[in-house]
């Protein structure tokens, strides 16, 4: 019964609706003024096919958010004076407060929203999004403040710090890595016990990843008090004392593993044989392992033929790899012929390779062909081996049938192309590097991070360089420290004005805060070197300015946890900066020192 008017409503409400979830689907297609328009449209009459205003404004924001339109969604949120969103149901006002305080976080603009945004997000109970939220601004010393002051049991807090801990394994930079294992103190000033909660397994991977002996043994030896130790525990302790050329009583190890009735994992054998010192010893470790993994027979081999080379023992290591090798233990026996730059058995090898191979053994022998000078049939294996390699999922082996086989398959090519890349960036062939990382572009190929790091930092061509930084940027790469500072540290020293705002400008607002202070001091120090030779004045002042605060802002996001070196390192490295002119407003930040300095 409803009049003309309301069904038009109604269906302009339908519509915008279906756009939206469109929009959220397919990521692409939809005019954000169509839906603007739309939304019009539909706010004077009596909702937009059952929805209240606030609830389509809500999946506006998402909408925008989701596509990184987040001043888009910002801009939206202040327009419509949409407030806190108490309207909104508690889950839908979280996801959305949430995004907005993200598209806040660093961004010069909006950033005086964020605080109220945050404080919302306080107030909705029973939730931990604020939390979240810090987590993924991988604002660490928040989360923990959050987590001490919001947490009523010993249990809160252990799961807390252990989603806290977790967090910066996944995404945290080495110096997150560092300050996360002062978790430890705060974790013994509580008084809690924590030798068998969750996150002590995640701090000792932590421990071990930093190569952190001491802090590393103390949890080790707290887990052990407790039985509470894993296979995988073992295998990152195992790992780091190699790491560090540190002995290992393996005797010892194995006293836990009775103890505890463990069940040990393929690569927990690996790592015991890889610690081994001796060829008898390694000999009876693989033996225990075979034992326990006959199908892993391969794997675990390749492991002893990398200790026996480590060891010196190469014809005990020749004597495993003779007879049918299948991937890894040729891989391994690469690896074995690069170490013993034995030019007899690499030239036999050359001979008898066949002209496809595995992409894993193709990564490794391409490294090798470099080393001995082989530039040209390096390429020639990798176009072969490595750039047509098939996707063929017909073979799929495992008992998760062919996405297993994929993931493994994607896993090779990555450190394959990782490894080319690497070598044509210690062997002077960027040209060729650059060529190479257009057609991978192309075909969507896996690169690891550390391959655009190796490549920008052997440059010396800002032409090329900026080339990289474009694949970097392209591949959502663009808050990887080494590569951008690297790009700094060029244009730093080419006094080269240009490529530095090219990468201030290309690398995303949101990213820089990311960064931490380090890539801030550099473009601080790069922007301060040049800012004298170049015309726009305006410009170098303004970026300064922008960086100035970012810088502030590090300063007082990164306090709580206590980083007083981190000042000093920061106070140490950026000198003063009297041709500025100071700006207006004071500050206590290390942005409100550097002005006052300039001052």
């Amino acid at each position: 019964k409803a009049s003309p008017e309301d069904r038009d409503q109604r269906l302009q409400g339908l519509r915008l609706n279906y756009l939206i979830a469109w929009e959220a689907k397919s990521g692409h297609g939809v005019s954000i003024d169509e839906i603007f328009k739309l939304f019009d449209s539909c706010r004077e009459g009596s909702g937009a096919a059952g929805d209240t205003e606030a609830n389509i404004s809500a999946k506006i924001i998402l909408m925008l958010t989701r596509r990184g339109d987040h001043d888009e969604a910002l801009k939206f949120y202040v327009e419509e004076g949409l407030g806190e969103l108490q309207s909104l149901q508690d889950f839908e006002r979280e996801k959305v407060l949430k995004e907005l305080a993200r598209g806040c976080y660093g961004n010069p603009k909006y950033k005086h929203l964020y605080p109220q945004l945050v404080e919302a997000l306080r107030q909705i109970p029973g939730q931990r999004s604020l939390l979240s939220l810090y987590l993924d601004l991988r604002c660490y010393d928040e989360a923990v403040e959050y987590v001490e002051q919001t947490s009523q049991t010993d249990d809160e807090v252990l799961d807390g710090l252990y989603e806290v801990s977790k967090a910066i394994l996944v995404s945290g930079s080495p110096r997150d890595f560092k300050k996360s294992l002062r978790l430890i103190l705060i974790l013994d000033a509580l008084n809690i016990e924590w030798g068998d909660a969750p996150v002590t397994h995640v701090l000792l991977r932590i421990a071990c990843k930093v190569g952190d002996v001491p802090k590393a043994e103390k949890i080790f030896t707290k887990l052990r008090k407790h039985e509470d130790l894993t296979s995988k525990d073992i295998t990152e302790y195992l790992h780091l004392f190699r790491a560090q050329g540190l002995p290992v009583n393996l005797e010892d190890i194995w006293d836990i593993v009775l103890l505890q009735k463990l069940s040990l994992e393929v690569p927990t054998y690996q790592a015991m044989i890889q610690s081994a010192e001796s060829e008898g010893k390694v000999l009876q470790e693989l033996h225990l392992a075979i034992q326990a993994f006959p199908s892993e027979r391969e794997a675990l081999e390749a492991s002893a033929v990398d200790n026996l080379v480590r060891l010196g023992c190469f014809e005990r290591a020749m004597q495993l790899c003779t007879g049918e090798r299948g991937p890894e233990l040729e891989a391994a026996y690469v690896r074995m012929l690069t170490s013993r730059k034995d030019r007899r058995l690499i030239r036999k090898y050359l001979e008898e390779m066949p002209e496809k191979l595995d992409p894993h053994v193709a990564g490794h022998v391409v490294t090798m062909l470099f080393e001995n000078g082989h530039v040209s049939r390096a390429k020639a294996v990798f176009k072969n081996s490595i750039l047509e390699a098939p996707l063929d999922l017909t073979t799929a082996q495992g008992p998760d049938g062919p996405a297993e086989n994929l993931g493994e398959h994607l896993r090779k090519l990555e450190f394959a192309t990782t490894q080319y890349l690497e070598a044509c960036a210690k062997h002077n062939q960027l040209p060729h590097a650059v060529e190479i990382l257009d057609k991978l572009q192309e075909q969507d190929f896996p690169v690891h991070p550390k391959a655009f790091n190796s490549l920008i930092s052997v440059s010396k061509n800002v032409k090329a360089s900026l080339q990289i930084y474009k694949h970097v940027v392209s591949r959502g790469k663009h808050a990887n420290n080494k590569a951008v500072e690297s790009l700094f540290q060029m244009a730093f020293n080419l006094r080269n004005f240009e490529m530095l705002r090219t990468v201030y400008h290309n690398t995303p607002a949101m990213a820089l805060p990311r960064n931490f202070t380090s890539v801030l001091r550099s473009m601080f120090v790069c922007l301060k070197a040049v800012h004298t030779e170049i015309e726009n004045r305006e410009e170098a002042v303004e970026i300064l300015e922008a960086l100035l605060e970012s810088l502030g802002e590090l300063q007082e996001r990164h306090i709580s946890l206590g980083n007083s070196e981190e000042e000093e390192e920061v106070k140490g490295h950026v000198p003063g900066n009297e041709h500025l002119q100071p700006s207006s407003g004071s500050s206590t930040s290390e942005a409100g020192k550097l002005r006052a300095a300039s001052a």
